[in-house]
């Protein structure tokens, strides 16, 4: 859905880019744009009411299981956690 509203800006005979590669990278971004506007919700929020502007979302929509699902996985696809004692290895 959000996919086609930002990859369907451009007419098929302007396109110059792979659209298997946009898709993908447009998937992510939009995963990305839902976990962000998750955690900046709020109606005067001056982080999150640009992203439900660019993601066609409502002022005071509410995020449907769907999208916050799409945000987790994501965040899950692009954020490496570090091994539990990655600090105690460094070296001094």
């Amino acid at each position: 859905m959000y996919q086609q509203r930002l990859a369907g800006e451009l007419a098929p005979s302007t396109r110059v880019y792979d659209a298997d590669y946009v898709d993908e990278v447009s998937e992510k971004l939009i995963g990305l744009l839902l976990w962000a506007l998750y955690h900046h919700q709020g109606g005067s929020s001056p982080v999150g009411q640009p992203v439900r502007r660019a993601l066609g979302i409502g002022q005071h929509d509410h995020m449907t299981a769907e999208q916050i699902r799409a945000g987790s996985d994501a965040v899950a696809k692009v954020m490496t956690p570090l091994p539990f004692n990655a600090v105690a290895q460094r070296e001094p």
